[in-house]
């Protein structure tokens, strides 16, 4: 935080202190001239050797809401594509006018492509895992993880990292294709194999060569099919519909789920043979509830979105909705976050989102009654309820972490933090 000492020293001596900063900051005028950058703002935007103070302030950053109309907020701002900073600006006093102070802070890109945002412990050992993997010659991955949380991305993510990938990535959601049309689709089909077949057609495993095949809502699969999508897991051949000869690709396949598989294994829904296949490197997407400390800084990535997409020029969030932002359960994950930011992107009339532009789900009062049970908490004695959980589990932390309810990269830093580990 900017003291105000400065503010009234002459600008040798400021710019000095600027200087001396560990942080990013630039201190502006009210004509938005630079007064004074700090060392580490310098090396943030990549200004050289060359004389900063005096220069206009959009010299250095892309125009922006607040060059247009300077007043307090915090966004998001790209500078490349491979570089984005999140901005907060204060007024402070400059020798009788307000002036402004600016703090940067470069937010983490998972990738040029895909934007997996988050900061917490949980995102940054879930992101280092998926590097990992994607870096591997694991040609089969299950994502795991509530309706909303990010699945997809993430397996773009394994896509995008993988460096064996010179193919496409090729999506289908499971569920939204009808069982008599699903392998046509997986597998593609030869002339004439049934009624309006008149051209052959290449299936998604073809589209997929060389590149990465994602299976969203796997657990819908027909049990046929999933023994066919077995057999192509197992040796990489598949044939298509009406087809005499086998096919052979080479390929990643990701399937993602919502749902209990190990349950369906046991409920004869889903093939074991097949969940075993899928399983060999499990990935599971924490909940948004699980990381609240990246709630503002999604928040404000769709209120720069959505600002685009819109026209609109809103600034970022006044403190009050992001005290209400954090304290929502967020049943539907970033999903349902990212339709409330646009819903209030489009409504608000003031620069910064407020609480009361926020349409948010009420709260379940927990004496209800009528309320479902709720699922074992780490909320309060974390380190009792973590310690139990272990010993349930007999000491596995992917058991241990599904009786808490939450991931087990989530589960690695609780355990971090209380010296289990």
């Amino acid at each position: 935080m900017l003291v105000s000492a400065p503010s009234i020293a002459p600008v040798p001596l400021l710019s000095a202190f600027i200087e001396s900063l560990p942080e990013a900051v630039l201190l502006c005028d009210r004509l938005l001239r630079l007064i004074a950058v700090s060392s580490a703002a310098r090396s943030l935007l990549h200004v050289d050797g060359e004389e900063v103070e005096g220069r206009g302030l959009h010299e250095l950053l892309p125009a922006t809401g607040f060059l247009a109309a300077p007043q307090e907020g915090e966004w998001r701002l790209r500078l490349s594509a491979r570089q984005m900073v999140e901005v907060r600006v204060l007024a402070v006093p400059n020798n009788g006018s307000s002036g402004w102070a600016l703090y940067l802070r470069e937010v983490p890109l998972t990738s040029p492509g895909v934007d997996f945002v988050g900061q917490s412990q949980v995102v940054s050992e879930l992101l280092e895992f998926v590097s990992r993997i994607a870096a591997s010659r694991a040609t089969s991955i299950l994502i795991q993880g509530e309706s909303g949380t990010g699945k997809e991305l993430i397996a773009r993510l394994l896509h995008e990292q993988n460096p064996h990938a010179s193919g496409d990535f090729v999506a289908l959601n499971c569920a939204a294709v009808p069982d008599s049309l699903l392998e046509s689709e997986l597998f593609g089909h030869e002339r004439g194999a049934f009624t309006d077949a008149r051209l052959p057609k290449p299936g998604l495993f073809d589209l997929a060569d060389r590149g990465t095949l994602f299976l969203d809502e796997i657990g819908e699969m027909p049990a046929a099919m999933q023994a066919k999508l077995l057999r192509v897991l197992e040796d990489q051949t598949f044939r298509r519909v009406g087809g005499v000869r086998d096919r052979r690709v080479e390929l990643r396949v990701v399937a993602a789920t919502n749902r209990n598989l190990e349950q369906a294994v046991a409920e004869g829904r889903f093939r074991s043979d097949l969940y075993f296949r899928l399983n060999v490197v499990q990935i599971r997407v924490p909940a948004l509830r699980e990381r609240v400390e990246d709630i503002r800084p999604l928040a404000l990535h769709f209120v720069a979105q959505f600002n685009r997409k819109h026209g609109r020029r809103i600034l970022g969030l006044a403190p009050d909705a992001v005290r209400r932002l954090e304290a929502c359960a967020w049943p539907g994950n970033v999903r349902e976050l990212r339709n409330a930011i646009e819903r209030a992107v489009l409504l608000e009339d003031s620069s910064r989102i407020a609480a009361a532009s926020l349409y948010l789900p009420p709260r379940q009062d927990p004496a209800d009654p009528a309320a479902p049970a709720a699922p074992l908490s780490i909320q309060g004695s974390e380190k009792r309820l973590i310690e139990e959980a272990l010993a349930r589990a007999g000491g596995n932390q992917s058991r241990a972490a599904v009786l808490l309810g939450i991931g087990r990269f989530s589960l690695r830093y609780r355990m971090k933090k209380f010296g289990l580990l």
